[in-house]
């Protein structure tokens, strides 16, 4: 070996040393690691674009890109929402309470999935609140005119609060894709998240909500629903929904999904979810805990938590039912109901009408106190056109604590599958494990395990078994009233228009909110009433006498707001000159009614045709009247 090969050898041996001593004796510092990624959680960059603080300690007049120089309002952050790029963030300081009183609009096309802009979080302490009076929504992802696809952003680990003046918490409409709500707390609004529709479509949009997630979030104490609305690659998972839809009964609740034609509601997951306390009113749940309604291709609900109070179940208190809701056609194709635990509801646990490739498996029952007159019922509802088929009810477990309720109920002509279920009853109980009524003879019903249970044992065992999550804690809600001037604004327009429409109001007027949802209060909301009718209405469970009244108080001649038309309330009663006052003024059935074509205000007038004897489960008094002297009738 010569001498340069030599010294190559010892430089090499040299090297290598060093390396291996200093792989060997120096330790990753996991402190610095730690502090990255408590910074990366503390000061989300979405992407490392532009922040945008603000802090109730800021002012409006500061540049708002340093924490050391915020913004004071939510009103002044959101406004630079609407004008930042892709990829910035507006945080807003934990510990903050921000008052929220101005109509802030949220449109960005810079933003996209591959460049989410972001409202959140930073610094330590509680999440920050918004409590928002007045608006349209807390955070109102809204565009006017003709829909013009927006999509792309993250609203996490906040607050969101109103005193009940506020109509929802998050709102999406006109076409707002690729968006996730996460670790948010959203209390005390009419409806928490709204997914609603859109003013048709365009060569740019759909007219759909699409790939939109909730998960991780409480949605609790809001008056109408909890979440309503639909779309396309919806996930809402992991999440609390507590005591939503207290504002009335049937027809309000923990999650409505709803897919109004022409708008098709499709690959949506609900899952991992608790739903407490439905509709409740008087001290009972009286409204489904998830419903569905409209048209729906390919929903799993799976693995959620349904229950109740035991004993505080009305009739109308179902756990999860898919059924046509609307005076419009529906079908459901390709529902699952999969592994959820449903305990303490009434009438009917789980139930499907007018449903196609339906599959209900693995779901556990219980019902300690006797309320349900059946666990599982299909079709749970007079169907349209399309009849429920292809059905397999397989491999539940149904405990029954009343003598007159059966496991699973089928009806139709269609040929089901009912395999495997296990049906446990007390020994009282004279109704069959699994009952046919007016069903297909050919249905198999054999397969299925019956037992009578002389003691309580087993079903107080198997509510033992419930794993409950934990009960959210109720946020106060911090009186934005107590400062006169709650946010100074430094531009006379906080949010800079965005649409064919530049009125702030985030939807035009030429044509009513085509998606379904109540206003369950009296006070005007930014969109006529956007629903129909939407409850269980149960096919053999009345609703309470207090709501029905004698054809003698249908009026001979009404004027119908025909934006308010649906299948069970046919229509608003507008009031004119020499007619009855509002409140004397008895909601119609349309059926029963000949009405000229709408106005342009929408509305129509409607002569009584005698045809018989109406239907005096869709006739109610009017529930309200509205600060223009209109007859609310939902």
């Amino acid at each position: 070996m010569n001498k340069r090969n030599t010294k190559k050898l010892l430089l090499t041996l040299i090297s290598v040393t060093v390396l291996m001593y200093g792989c060997s004796s120096i330790k990753p510092n996991h402190n610095i690691v730690n502090e990255i990624n408590a910074d990366f959680k503390n000061n989300p960059t979405a992407a490392g674009g532009k922040i945008y603080y603000a802090c109730d300690s800021g002012d409006d007049n500061n540049s708002g890109t340093s924490h050391l120089a915020p913004f004071k309002t939510a009103s002044r952050a959101l406004n630079e929402f609407n004008k930042m790029n892709g990829g910035d963030s507006v945080l807003f300081c934990r510990g903050g309470k921000f008052p929220s009183p101005n109509r802030n609009t949220l449109f960005n096309q810079k933003c996209s999935a591959n460049s989410v802009c972001t409202i959140a979080a930073y610094g330590n302490g509680n999440r920050p609140e918004i409590i928002s009076t007045g608006s349209p929504a807390a955070i109102n992802f809204t565009d006017g005119g003709a829909p013009s696809r927006s999509s792309g952003y993250l609203v996490k680990d906040l607050v969101l609060m109103s005193d009940g003046t506020t109509f929802a918490g998050v709102k999406f409409f006109n076409d707002v894709d690729d968006v996730t709500l996460e670790n948010l707390h959203i209390q005390g609004f009419e409806i928490g998240v709204y997914s609603a529709g859109a003013n048709g479509t365009t060569s740019d949009a759909n007219g759909t909500n699409d790939r939109i997630i909730l998960r991780d979030s409480t949605i609790i104490n809001n008056s109408a629903q909890g979440w309503l609305g639909g779309g396309v690659n919806v996930l809402i998972e992991n999440n609390i929904f507590e005591n939503n839809g207290f504002a009335r009964n049937i027809l309000n609740h923990n999650i409505y999904l709803s897919g109004k034609a022409p708008f098709v509601t499709s690959d949506v997951v609900v899952r991992g979810n608790s739903l407490y306390k439905s509709a409740v009113v008087n001290g009972k749940c009286q409204g489904v805990s998830l419903v569905g309604h409209g048209l729906m291709n390919n929903v799993l609900i799976e693995n959620n938590i349904i229950m109740e109070d035991e004993g505080t179940a009305g009739l109308g208190c179902w756990g999860i039912s898919i059924d046509p809701g609307y005076s419009s056609e529906e079908e459901f194709n390709g529902i699952t109901i999969k592994s959820n635990t449903i305990l303490n509801l009434g009438g009917k646990a789980i139930g499907c009408a007018s449903c196609v490739d339906l599959l209900i498996t693995q779901n556990t029952i219980i019902d300690p106190s006797g309320s349900l007159s059946a666990g599982i019922h299909v079709p749970v509802r007079s169907e349209d056109a399309v009849k429920s088929r292809n059905v397999t009810i397989s491999n539940n477990n149904v405990l029954l604590g009343g003598s007159n309720a059966s496991g699973v109920l089928v009806q139709g002509s269609n040929q089901f599958n009912v395999t495997n279920n296990r049906i446990d009853q007390p020994s009282s109980s004279s109704a069959a494990c699994v009952a046919k009524r007016d069903a297909n003879e050919n249905i198999d019903v054999s397969s299925n395990t019956c037992e009578k249970r002389t003691s309580s044992s087993i079903i107080d065992a198997a509510v033992a078994n419930v794993v409950v999550y934990p009960r959210p804690t109720t946020e106060p809600i911090t009186e934005p009233t107590t400062e006169p001037t709650p946010e100074p604004t430094p531009e006379p327009t906080p949010e800079p228009t965005h649409g064919p429409t530049p009125e702030p109001t985030p939807e035009p007027t030429p044509e009513p909110t085509p998606e379904p949802t109540p206003e369950p209060t009296p006070e005007p909301t930014p969109e006529p009433t956007p629903e129909p009718t939407h409850g269980p209405t149960p096919v053999d469970d009345s609703a309470s006498d207090q709501s029905l009244v004698d054809s003698t108080s249908r009026p001979d001649t009404v004027i119908v707001d025909d934006s308010t038309a649906g299948s069970d309330l046919n229509g608003t009663v507008v009031p004119t000159t020499g007619e009855q006052q509002p409140s004397e003024i008895a909601s119609v059935n349309l059926d029963d009614y000949q009405c000229t074509t709408a106005d342009s205000l929408g509305h129509k007038k409607c002569s009584y045709v005698n045809r018989g004897t109406a239907d005096k489960k869709f006739i109610r008094k009017c529930r309200a009247v509205s600060h223009d002297g209109r007859c609310l009738l939902r």
